[in-house]
């Protein structure tokens, strides 16, 4: 649609727009900024641009679709760009009101119009039918074919219907409309959108349960397309299945389409089942802990991690020797604040390691108020921390760190647990 051609409002509103998200893509195009920056900056322009707040909902569909407007590299200083969805026309000045008025049968069709941006389908079907009759008309009254269609078409355009996306595709699209029209023996019938019932995702998928379910138990040792093909090979489909699709298709990894869509959501459903109870039971089900009643400092959680990336220390000999180490954090539940760390150069770590862990934690903050929260293996048993251990004299460690505070331990394999996870998380990078 035309700039000129769009209502007042729609013109003005892309004005403000322009103005109230210039902010906004700013830091977008720095590149260095995150979502929340942007929304901050975006919700505090709109609100003084157009007199009112929006919710960040209503900011990220009007600036995610004026990105995939302008693309990669574009301006995004043209105003077609923030523009709404379906902007309207404005109204026809007289001279082509008159132009309507001159086709009484297409002017009663645009006037029954009850939303002129959105017609219903029955009313579109209406209104080609109108046009055709008026070319019609026309041609009986001395226009040539090519005329009488340049006025039809004329009318239509400053109708403000939108039944194009511009004038070009207009033309084509009243050319086959008329061609089908007269096919079809003059009758509106002939000129509904076929689309729907022609479409083949309107047709029933030839697909009984029990495909369904062997194809999803097979898919789990080999993918879908190997399930499909071994099960198409052998005959075990039902006979509408084997008979609605190729029996030999060009591609080894050829599944059809709507057979694909159909069964790819519950196959992702049993990925977690297929790779294992731990990934099954950590994408579960789960209940959200509630910290409202625990303080800073009440508790401190802790784990251990191989560091995605690669450092080096010289050896006995003198060698530089290339490793990950263990990496060992503390956090504080409540707030989630990282309070130490502790960098083990070997492959696995020990009772000690922990310890001098909770001795830098407890050099700085002290000890918890109640506890520690921790994972089972070496945390769980090393009595290096809870007593009895034979590292050091006994009257040292009869008692450990639990003459003082608590400790608690997750389940195995259990990482949601524990909030030090989320920091652990936070230093791998997502690809």
């Amino acid at each position: 649609m035309k700039w000129a051609n769009l209502a007042p409002r729609f013109r003005e509103h892309a004005h403000k727009l322009r103005q109230a998200l210039a902010s906004a893509v700013e830091l977008h195009l720095a590149g260095k900024w995150g979502r929340p920056e942007i929304e901050t900056a975006g919700l505090r322009d709109y609100a003084r641009v157009f007199g009112h707040a929006i919710s960040p909902r209503t900011f990220w569909r009007s600036f995610d679709r004026t990105l995939t407007r302008v693309g990669q590299g574009g301006d995004f200083r043209h105003l077609e760009h923030y523009l709404p969805a379906a902007p309207a026309r404005r109204a026809p000045a007289p001279a082509l009101a008159a132009a309507i008025a001159a086709l009484p049968n297409l002017a009663q069709a645009i006037g029954s119009v009850a939303n002129i941006t959105q017609p219903t389908p029955e009313e579109t079907v209406i209104i080609w039918d109108a046009a055709c009759v008026e070319w019609q008309r026309l041609g009986a009254h001395g226009l040539t074919a090519r005329q009488a269609q340049k006025r039809v078409l004329h009318a239509l355009a400053a109708s403000g219907l939108d039944l194009a996306r511009n004038e070009r595709a207009l033309r084509i699209n009243f050319i086959r409309k008329r061609e089908r029209w007269i096919e079809g023996g003059y009758t509106p019938a002939a000129l509904r959108d076929q689309r729907p019932e022609s479409s083949g995702h309107r047709r029933e998928l030839p697909l009984t349960a029990d495909d369904g379910k062997l194809l999803l138990a097979r898919s789990l040792h080999g993918g879908l397309a190997q399930a499909w093909r071994q099960a198409r090979n052998a005959g075990i489909l039902s006979a509408a299945a084997t008979q609605a699709y190729l029996h030999q298709p060009a591609s080894k990894s050829y599944v059809p389409h709507r057979v694909r869509d159909h069964l790819t959501p519950n196959l992702r459903m049993l990925d977690d089942i297929h790779h294992g109870p731990r990934q099954a039971a950590l994408q579960g089900a789960y209940i959200s802990r509630d910290w409202s009643d625990v303080s800073p400092g009440d508790w401190y959680s802790a784990d251990d991690t191989t560091l995605p990336l690669y450092y080096w220390e010289e050896n006995e000999q003198g060698r530089p020797h290339v490793l990950r180490g263990q990496c060992l954090v503390m956090n504080d539940c409540r707030t989630g604040r990282l309070l130490a760390f502790a960098l083990h150069s070997e492959r696995n770590y020990t009772a000690k390691v922990i310890r001098g862990l909770i001795l830098k934690v407890h050099d700085t903050y002290g000890l918890p108020r109640r506890g520690f929260f921790f994972e089972r293996g070496t945390w769980a048993s090393a009595k290096l921390l809870k007593g009895a251990g034979d590292e050091v004299p006994g009257t040292e460690t009869e008692l450990g760190l639990r003459e003082w505070v608590e400790f608690r331990h997750a389940q195995p394999g259990n990482a949601r647990a524990k909030t030090v996870e989320r920091i652990i998380g936070l230093g791998y990078p997502r690809v």
